[in-house]
């Protein structure tokens, strides 16, 4: 009996450490999501055809085995006490082989507060337990949701960025006119403010590290080299006061940009040269041997 309680227990807290963890303290990520996010990522460069499902399905897999282990867990409490604190309806009645699968499958009832009343608990301590059982699934699905409608805003803002330094580049050379010309310091500077933005994106959302875009142009590993050619060049004292200040921001914003990307590649150099350049790398599909 008690090693079921203990093993459910241990089960149960470890899914919410990692709910908490990646909803309320993203910058020490679950390690679930970030072995799920690993694993799909390095599998799916693969395959280049599947790289861009590679983030969507993280953000999936994570939520489907927060909920998967919590059943787990509180099945393992039930099965300690089933089916002697229990009332069953209907007339199929448990065995010993199947004991455990009536229990998982009244603390996925539970989990999604759908009580379709075949199962009842009858001691109090039972009773309560299945009501924090539905009231954590409550917040599972709440706060899934609300992860999911923040995850995506955030997303759109890394490739906006992405899109438009590219498409700056692009102009400087279909034109001819150098980003550097008087004026600019106010675009360098936005684009410094969105570089921040990004940042506090990627510390947010750690999982957005495993969006792959199949479009270069929206694909911020490659436009971050593209904003650091801007920012190096646009130091160059031959430029007015402004625009280097302006550069001088947008390169401190790289370097801070930068050191995150380095923490979450596990790359010890954080030049950002050399991390944009892996950075640019790892999200390249890797062809199949």
């Amino acid at each position: 009996m008690w090693w079921k309680i203990s093993l459910g227990i241990v089960i149960a807290l470890f899914a919410v450490h990692q709910m908490f963890q990646d909803l309320f303290h993203p910058t020490q990520t679950g390690a679930l999501s970030e072995w799920a996010g690993r694993k799909i990522y390095r599998l799916f460069r693969r395959f280049p055809h599947l790289l861009e499902t590679a983030g969507p399905l993280t953000v999936f897999l994570v939520i489907f085995l927060w909920a998967t282990l919590l059943v787990t867990g509180f099945a393992f409490i039930y099965w300690s006490v089933f089916p002697a604190d229990f009332e069953l309806r209907g007339p199929r009645q448990p065995s010993t082989n199947d004991a455990f699968w009536w229990c998982f499958y009244y603390s996925l009832q539970m989990l999604t507060t759908l009580g379709i009343g075949d199962i009842t608990p009858l001691p109090d301590w039972l009773r309560i337990l299945s009501a924090f059982n539905t009231l954590i699934g409550f917040s599972l699905v709440t706060a899934s949701l609300t992860w999911i409608v923040l995850l995506f805003p955030a997303l759109t803002r890394l490739r906006a960025l992405a899109r438009r330094s590219i498409t700056l580049a692009d102009a400087q050379s279909d034109t001819g006119v150098p980003v550097f010309s008087p004026g600019m310091h106010t675009v360098l500077m936005e684009l410094a403010e969105a570089v921040l933005y990004a940042r506090v994106d990627l510390v947010h959302f750690p999982v957005l590290f495993y969006f792959y875009s199949g479009d270069p142009r929206a694909s911020l590993s490659q436009a971050l080299l593209t904003l650091l050619e801007f920012a190096d060049r646009g130091q160059q004292s031959s430029y007015p006061e402004l625009i280097r200040l302006a550069a001088a921001s947008l390169r401190t914003a790289l370097q801070q940009i930068a050191e995150v990307i380095s923490d979450k590649l596990d790359y010890r150099d954080h030049s950002c040269q050399e991390v944009f350049a892996h950075y640019a790398a790892v999200h390249e599909p890797r062809p199949r041997r």
